[in-house]
């Protein structure tokens, strides 16, 4: 795959965890994980465009991830590579690029659910490659979008299963079934103004260095001043 110039050097490997409890049983928040359709429209900013019989279940779609007043959209495709529904946990891998050239990320993401009754919890384990802008981020800005990215999908999990139930015989609910949820903005002004200055910072501790241009660990980036 080739990459630009502004890609090489900006990198970032992100791991992140997350916990969230849901209304659901544990059986009904398992089915509708394991249902790329029902799943990716409680995704804030995500699209899964029609099914188009790829190959191992490969689909297309777009997502869009806010960092303050600053969106990226990214096209790529997501699939589901392990599911095991005795432990109730399900693997998707996705790949993305961004829409002006300038990125990419890519990587697994592990839902495991847990619980009885009609009660649940929902581990989150992301492992991702990001590079262009967002990886300049940093991992605690990344963390914090994703975790509230986490929340807005257990939100849109909940509303799902609250409307299903009051309405399981509308004629409009599968419409609803493909409609994108928006992305709501992280932090605002304030994470606006911890990107600029992160980045200040490091243009100057760049022009103290001993000439490195690569950037590719969050060591070799400087330090992620908040």
């Amino acid at each position: 795959m080739q990459t630009t110039r502004q890609e090489q050097t900006m990198s970032e490997k992100m791991i992140i965890k997350d916990r969230v409890d849901t209304p659901l049983s544990p059986q009904d928040l398992f089915a509708l994980l394991t249902d790329l359709d029902a799943v990716v429209p409680c995704v804030p900013g995500a699209i899964l465009h029609p099914d188009e019989g790829g190959a191992d279940g490969v689909r297309k779609g777009q997502i869009v991830i806010a960092f303050g007043p600053i969106r990226y959209r990214y096209e790529g495709t997501v699939r589901s590579t392990h599911v095991d529904a005795a432990k109730r946990t399900v693997t998707y891998e996705a790949a993305g690029t961004e829409t002006s050239g300038e990125g990419t990320v890519g990587g697994e993401l592990t839902l495991n659910v847990a619980g009885t009754g009609g009660e649940s919890t929902l581990d989150v384990l992301c492992e991702a490659q990001v590079t262009g802008m967002v990886a300049d981020y940093g991992q605690d800005m990344a963390e914090e979008v994703a975790r509230d990215i986490i929340r807005q999908f257990a939100n849109a999990v909940r509303e799902r299963h609250e409307s299903s139930g009051a309405d399981a015989a509308d004629d409009e609910q599968p419409k609803a079934r493909h409609a994108a949820a928006t992305p709501k903005p992280i932090g605002g002004l304030r994470l606006l103004l911890r990107i600029t200055v992160q980045r200040i910072l490091r243009k100057i501790l760049g022009r103290k260095g001993s000439g490195s241009t690569a950037r590719t660990t969050p060591d070799s980036s400087g330090p992620q001043n908040t």
